[in-house]
């Protein structure tokens, strides 16, 4: 896994500390709180942007 480039993603810091290792869903209503940054967070669950969700299966 520490070799394949595949499992490396570009991110915001802030979302990444604030995101830790959540379960990944979808979370009901768009309250996005980081700006130009399609990312929910709410009660230890995390809600990425429909375009990255294949990236995001990939790496996993």
């Amino acid at each position: 896994m520490q070799a394949d480039l595949y499992n490396l993603q570009p991110v915001i810091g802030e979302v990444n500390g604030l995101r830790r290792n959540y379960q990944i869903v979808e979370i009901d209503g768009e309250v996005r709180e980081f700006g130009k940054c399609d990312v929910e967070i709410k009660n230890k669950k995390v809600e990425p942007a429909p375009k990255i969700r294949g990236d995001i299966a990939r790496t996993y």
